[in-house]
């Protein structure tokens, strides 16, 4: 299958443009009597391996600065949308311009080169192309262009790039060589199709959402996470979930061992929240704990009525200036916690409820969790919990961080919560190593967070975006 960079190589138009060049297709979200909104990106938390684009590159732990406030990334101001994962970042611009950077462990930074060649890229790089939306995993990375074709790159191991090949196959518990033989695709490779809306890849698997609103998997989905009616299953190629008689219309899609989505009847005015797959500490929100609650089904989570799929301002090109495509609703991985919106019927924001475990305040619930407590004494919630009392949430991240505004962009505030680890949350609170946890905790309730403007994105608690 050809790669994205040897297509170029030749010199091949790719989505209707030439090379680097933007060219035909590029688009521009204009602000007030057109002009371009400015947007500067920052960042903050650890910095090992250039993975948060300041241009400063460490290999070690020993050997990189922790930054507990936000620092600027250059001094662009033409940032539409970021996308961060544990290992770097990738950001999209008001021109639909894709830049990657980051741990290259992989060849997930996706620049045609890979470990130990570049180990590490410290400053964001163009990806060639006119791009809509990106998502960033562990070692993983995807992205979708204007035209609506997804591009899957980095590890690939049991399928989990799409790619109709599944180059590692786990077949002996006893072999442990066999997760050092993964395939590496350093450079963006099609999954075919031209009408991509999200996607999500991870170490296992990925999915996505088309714009005939159809939900599709790949790679090995564990625990019944496919939604397949399946505990286990394993596929190099996208695979729907469902089938075509079903009328509604997924609009999110979270794949992965704690998998859900939304789904929305064409004519209504709000979606209805599923969940599935693992379900382990309560995490599904299906007052079920433990591990028993293990769902191979979507099912629906009783008395949620998410917010419809919105854009904050003008959309042009694919790119809006809200969020990425359907973000209402996301899961998250840290203490298998996870967190809905419930609209309530409102067009303008709702309530924040939680559900799962929570260590170091990942919650949001105000109850915090110390090293000194056996892992049995997390917080847990099988069924979901508000966070607080306001009604005014319009968005949370797949990682303790959301905001509060009405979906037209005026009086918006962020709040980040959990633990603070190297700064991740970017309160200005120095985390050392040496010290003890309690000498900078995290936050247990959410805690507003200011800028140098607008606050208008946000990928992670210290990846954020701001509006002059």
């Amino acid at each position: 299958m050809a790669s994205f960079w040897e297509h170029t190589k030749k010199e091949r138009p790719i989505f209707g443009l030439m090379g680097y060049g933007g060219g035909v297709g590029s688009s521009l979200i204009a602000g007030g009597a057109g002009a371009p909104i400015e947007r500067s990106m920052w960042i903050c938390g650890p910095n090992y391996h250039g993975q948060l684009g300041l241009n400063q590159y460490a290999q070690y732990p020993w050997q990189y600065q922790n930054y507990s406030s936000p620092m600027q990334i250059g001094t662009n101001t033409n940032w539409a949308q970021i996308f961060r994962g544990g290992p770097g970042s990738m950001a999209i611009t008001n021109t639909n311009e894709l830049f990657s950077w980051g741990n290259n462990g992989s060849g997930n930074v996706g620049n045609n080169t890979s470990y130990p060649t570049t180990p590490g890229v410290k400053s964001p790089t163009k990806i060639p192309g006119s791009w809509k939306y990106a998502y960033v995993g562990n070692t993983q990375r995807c992205a979708i262009t204007t035209g609506g074709e997804l591009f899957t790159w980095g590890q690939d191991k049991m399928g989990c790039l799409g790619q109709n090949e599944s180059p590692w196959t786990y077949t002996d518990p006893t072999d442990y060589e066999q997760y050092q033989r993964p395939n590496e695709c350093s450079s963006p490779i099609s999954l075919g199709g031209s009408n991509w809306k999200m996607a999500q890849v991870r170490e296992w698997g990925g999915g996505g959402v088309k714009d005939d609103g159809t939900a599709w998997y790949w790679g090995q989905m564990g625990y019944g996470s496919s939604g397949a009616n399946k505990a286990w299953d394993t596929t190099s190629s996208p695979v729907q979930m469902g089938g075509n008689s079903d009328y509604w219309k997924w609009i999110n899609f979270r794949p992965g061992g704690w998998s859900n989505g939304i789904k929305q009847v064409p004519w209504g005015t709000t979606g209805t929240y599923y969940v599935w797959g693992y379900s382990g500490n309560g995490s599904l929100g299906m007052n079920e704990g433990g591990y028993d609650g293990d769902y191979s089904s979507p099912m629906q989570v009783p008395g949620v009525s998410t917010l419809p799929e919105y854009d904050v301002g003008a959309s042009v090109g694919g790119i809006t200036l809200s969020k990425k495509p359907s973000s209402i609703i996301f899961s998250s991985n840290i203490g298998d916690g996870g967190w809905v919106i419930d609209g309530n019927g409102s067009t303008t924001g709702g309530q924040l409820w939680t559900a799962g475990s929570g260590g170091s305040g990942n919650l949001g619930l105000n109850e915090s969790w110390t090293p000194g407590q056996p892992w049995a004494q997390y917080p847990r919630y099988s069924s979901l919990t508000q966070v607080g009392t306001q009604t005014d949430w319009s968005l949370v991240d797949d990682g303790q961080i959301g905001w509060r505004g009405d979906k037209t962009g005026t009086d918006v505030s962020a709040f980040v919560w959990g633990g603070h680890s190297y700064g991740t949350l970017g309160i200005n609170c120095g985390y050392n190593p040496t010290q003890p946890w309690s000498h900078c905790k995290g936050r247990s309730s959410p805690t507003a967070v200011s800028g140098p403007g607008i606050f208008r994105d946000c990928a992670g608690p210290g990846f954020r975006l701001y509006e002059a």
